[in-house]
């Protein structure tokens, strides 16, 4: 680590910055998704004569806009493009960067969107990180200019889980780029996904989409796929199938797991968990942010937390489940009796109260918000602040 940051020091002098150069970065090198992407596009649609440049790994499938230069995220790679840029913009921290030498220069402009929206899952503090993360990660947390967020109760969450004593990264309630695509006519976007999976358009998504387990394993996986699809065409009608999406940490064992069974269509290779929302007439998770962000949709949500109790324990949530608006299933008896008692109306003055309760600003108009910062930036009106 000490060799990497001399090395470090020692190569930046001879890279000049280039204060119109903005470096996207999703998960460590994932996919083209979440708030970056929302970002990447509003830019491209202002046509802001901004170099765009999306660090990624070279095993991962995206197809990125022309106007997007994919680069390798390897150290070297990673560090230039990091170094020579004007602006950096993640979903993630860069720990893993920082902790291999990268440090952010004067005259740079860092924008944290984070990707836990309204989450539930607790995220240890600066503090609780063991010595080998505490350091890379207070490195990451001084360089941000800005964390990106989406309502009041996330501008707690970050004061709470991103900040010490001495370092108090600066908050702006934007809403989440990601989320603009909530509040759009989303048809086309739509027919193409269905297309892609092969279904009719008149046939309706049940998603699941759960989060990981510290083991990394299936075993909180119990859903009774056939059960539900014959729940869903009793309450809702219609032609139903399943989007089983895992957690990228698991998604390359989605394939062996759930091959074969009927009416179930893996799609955990898909690198835009938004697009999925979109085309789902219902989302079902245990304990992952995402739902938090589809009830934007104002469609029909649901909870299958098979492990409550154990998850509660090893990892803890930062409010009961009982107060998000959604039926809770501990089993899939449970969870079939709600799908049939399912009642919109209770549902959409629940949703009302829960978004109104956490101060939620998503209105559509995020990216543009975030595209006006970084305009700003680069064009002279506006600081970052340095290390």
């Amino acid at each position: 680590m000490i060799l990497w940051r001399a090395a470090a020091a020692v190569l930046s002098p001879f890279f000049r910055i280039r204060r119109n150069k903005v470096v996207f970065s999703t998960f460590d090198g994932k996919g083209f998704g979440d708030n970056s992407k929302y970002i990447a596009l509003e830019l491209i649609r202002r046509n802001s004569q901004l170099e765009l440049v999306w660090l990624m790994k070279k095993e991962e499938q995206s197809d990125l806009p022309p106007e997007i230069r994919r680069v390798d995220n390897s150290w070297f790679s990673e560090l230039y493009h990091l170094m020579t840029a004007g602006v950096w913009v993640d979903t993630h921290f860069k720990r893993h960067i920082f902790k291999k030498g990268l440090f952010k220069r004067r005259g740079q402009l860092y924008l944290q969107t984070w990707h836990g929206s309204l989450g539930i899952k607790n995220i240890p503090t600066v503090e609780e990180l063991a010595p080998s993360l505490y350091y890379p990660m207070l490195a990451d947390i001084r360089s941000v200019d800005h964390l990106i967020s989406n309502s009041i109760y996330e501008d707690i969450k970050f004061r709470e889980c991103f900040s010490t004593d001495k370092i108090q990264p600066g908050i702006l309630k934007l809403g989440h780029p990601r989320n603009d695509i909530f509040f759009q006519d989303n048809s086309l976007l739509s027919c193409k996904i269905k297309q892609q999976y092969g279904l009719t358009e008149d046939c309706r998504i049940f998603t699941y989409m759960p989060t990981f387990r510290k083991k990394r394993d299936l075993a909180a996986y119990t859903l009774d796929f056939e059960r539900v699809l014959e729940a869903l065409s009793r309450r809702f009608g219609g032609k139903w199938v399943i989007f089983m999406r895992l957690h990228p940490a698991l998604a390359g064992k989605a394939a062996d797991a759930f091959r074969g069974i009927a009416g179930v269509v893996d799609v955990s290779s898909h690198p835009d968990s938004q697009e999925l929302q979109i085309v789902s007439d219902i989302l079902c998770t245990d304990y992952s942010s995402c739902i938090y962000d589809f009830i934007l949709s104002r469609r029909a949500g649901f909870i299958f937390a098979s492990d409550l109790q154990d998850y509660n324990t090893v990892r803890g949530l930062r409010y009961p489940l009982t107060e998000t608006p959604f039926m809770i299933a501990e089993n899939n008896d449970a969870l079939v009796e709600n799908i049939l008692a399912f009642d919109d109306g209770v549902y959409q003055k629940n949703l009302d109260k829960f978004l109104e309760f956490h101060g939620c600003v998503d209105d559509g108009k995020a990216s543009a918000r975030v595209g006006d910062v970084i305009e700003e930036f680069v064009f002279g009106k506006r600081q970052g602040r340095t290390v």
